[in-house]
């Protein structure tokens, strides 16, 4: 009874073993701390459960397994192994040990031949503080390797306009190339020669921008040394402070981490946080196109007229306190002298959804103005608007992560890879799991070459294409027809339409 090594993204395994109920509940020892789980898990996925920390350098929750650095060996108590706690499934009764000497002993050594590879440019090094090599190695008490090194030189890589590559510090890992092939569903990337020349590499060694390449960056957020980084020429080395914010180029809505040194922004990645839309990705803008935010023309405080002359004051930097209450001071004032629908509010739909509602409720309540707009419509909003009176809201109960479960997907003249990246990530990994996907449009975009069908209509034919379809379905009633009833206005007049 062998277990399978094939595992998803959360480090379970996708098939157990012959005659194990996958709801099964297995009990383990690890590190001496009793454990529960359900089968089909890794035992580093359940260590990590249970606040057991492991070290590794390829593991990442949102990629398959892979089992490549080896830094995350444990010991079975019973039969002595040493095995690889990413790729290992849990067995009932087990006895996990973490941190003996033996197990300690392999890390090091592997450590130690990591680092007598890698060029010796720590202080230097764009990844700094965050390089999880050198944390490894502190948190093994490494120093010195007492290897001769072993520099591996490669070329140095930056013709491209916002990746450089470093791969003489790439530990072949395998994280860039599994996200680019699991994450972003890309495969601009894989893993080229063999022993001591293997690296990342393009098809034909060219450079990433002769490749299918998008320049999401997922590689470089994911990269654990400096082999990737961001091209920049503001800063290189830990960014000082990091805060989370939401990605505002697109309504998909990402989750940032923003790294900020001297109060400027010098470093942008995916946020990690659990559930988020975008996960450990972005797309090219919202990885890289934040530089606008270190302007010298932006605004970084509120500017005001000192002595309240329209005309002839010159505009000057204020408190915020002082700005509020001045704004404060003249909505009031409008109001008293004119009636609160004198009044309009236009948000931005740059704002998250938090901010928009706190915005409405400024102009609702305070102000009693019901005078609220944004540029929103102009992408749409108008139509969204009609459809969420139509299905009661129901359509804002679904999540993008839930394309990859749909029965099949129609995509009408539409191209995500440009407007909408991150939901093109979902798009591709449906496709690539088997989701039937239908792309209707005139111009051959990427997820056409993906598509189980791709229909290359004549521009500006769309609406004939759903009439049509409409009649076909109408005609063999395959369609809901309690659906139909309750959401549905004037059907008749449509089926009318439909038949002439």
């Amino acid at each position: 009874m062998s277990p399978t090594k094939k595992l998803d993204k959360k480090g379970r395994f996708a098939k157990v073993s012959k005659g194990v109920h996958p709801l099964k509940t297995i009990a383990l020892t690890i590190d001496g701390k009793k454990c529960t789980c359900s089968a089909g898990k890794s035992i580093l996925a359940v260590a990590e459960e249970n606040n057991i920390k492991i070290p590794r350098l390829c593991y990442h929750p949102d990629l398959k397994p892979f089992g490549a650095c080896r830094m995350c060996l444990v010991e079975d108590e019973k039969t002595g192994r040493l095995m690889a706690s990413c790729v290992t499934p849990v067995a009932s009764d087990m006895v996990i040990q973490t941190a003996t000497p033996r197990i300690l002993k392999h890390r090091r050594n592997i450590a130690r031949l990591m680092i007598a590879e890698h060029p010796e440019s720590c202080i230097v090094c764009s990844k700094g503080n965050r390089c999880q090599l050198r944390w490894v190695a502190a948190q093994l008490g490494l120093g010195e390797t007492n290897l001769y090194h072993m520099p591996n030189y490669k070329p140095f890589e930056e013709a491209n306009p916002f990746i450089i590559r470093d791969l003489s510090k790439c530990i072949l890992c395998g994280k860039c190339i599994r996200a680019d092939h699991e994450l972003v569903a890309v495969g601009a990337i894989d893993y080229n020669l063999r022993g001591f020349g293997s690296r990342p590499a393009t098809a034909h060694e060219v450079g990433l921008e002769q490749s299918n390449c998008t320049f999401c960056g997922t590689c470089v957020s994911l990269c654990p040394t400096g082999a990737l980084s961001a091209k920049t020429t503001q800063y290189v080395g830990t960014p000082e402070r990091e805060s989370l914010s939401v990605c505002g180029f697109c309504s998909v809505g990402c989750s940032l981490a923003m790294g900020a040194t001297d109060n400027r922004i010098i470093d942008v990645n995916p946020a990690h946080e659990a559930q988020s839309v975008n996960g450990a990705t972005l797309c090219v803008r919202g990885h890289f196109a934040h530089d606008f935010l270190n302007s010298p023309q932006r605004l970084i405080s509120p500017m005001a007229r000192k002595n309240g002359d329209q005309k002839n004051d010159e505009l000057v930097p204020v408190p915020w306190d002082e700005a509020l209450e001045l704004v404060a001071q003249r909505l009031l004032e409008i109001k008293n002298k004119n009636g609160p629908q004198s009044i309009a509010f236009l948000g931005s739909s740059k704002c998250s959804n938090e901010e928009n509602y706190l915005f409405q409720r400024i102009a609702r309540v305070q102000i009693g103005t019901n005078n609220i707009d944004n540029g929103g419509y102009i992408f749409g909003q108008s139509r969204l608007k009609v459809l969420d009176e139509k299905t009661d809201g129901g359509y804002r109960h679904s999540r993008l992560v839930d394309l990859e479960k749909a029965e099949a997907i129609l995509v009408l003249g539409a191209d995500p890879n440009h407007s909408v990246p991150v939901v093109s990530y979902y798009l591709k990994r449906a496709a690539h799991r088997g989701v039937p996907l239908i792309v209707v449009d005139p111009r051959k975009t990427e997820l056409a070459s993906l598509a189980s069908i791709w229909l290359s209509i004549k521009p500006q034919t769309d609406l004939e294409l759903m009439n049509g379809l409409a009649s076909l379905l109408h005609e063999k009633k395959a369609y809901d027809s309690a659906f139909v009833d309750r959401y549905t206005e004037g059907f008749s007049l449509f089926r009318y339409g439909l038949s002439s």
